[in-house]
């Protein structure tokens, strides 16, 4: 896994190339693996409004739990690396800028 982070009440690891593979953990020691329903690899997590919020480099996904995701639909996040939600909107940068 290359990236790590937490958000919410959860901490998730991923790689953000290869597979859509999502790992959380509500302890940083018992981690489970989440297949997401989508393509691509994922490049960002973030939990806001009550929900968890992933995004790969071709989906849009939100989740309550962080375990079951639903594709929500297409992304344009091919080379985002920052994602932060400002209370009202998600912002994001990529690693081309």
């Amino acid at each position: 896994m290359t990236r790590l982070t937490y958000q919410g009440t959860s901490f998730f690891t991923y790689n953000n190339t290869g597979a859509a593979k999502l790992y959380s953990s509500t302890d940083g020691a018992n981690w489970t693996e989440s297949v997401l329903a989508a393509s691509g690899s994922v490049k960002a997590v973030l939990y806001a409004n009550g929900l968890y919020h992933a995004w790969t480099t071709t989906s849009y996904l939100q989740s309550s739990d962080a375990v079951t995701w639903t594709n929500i639909g297409a992304s344009s996040g091919a080379y985002t690396s920052l994602l932060i939600h400002d209370g009202s909107r998600f912002v994001s940068a990529d690693s081309s800028q």
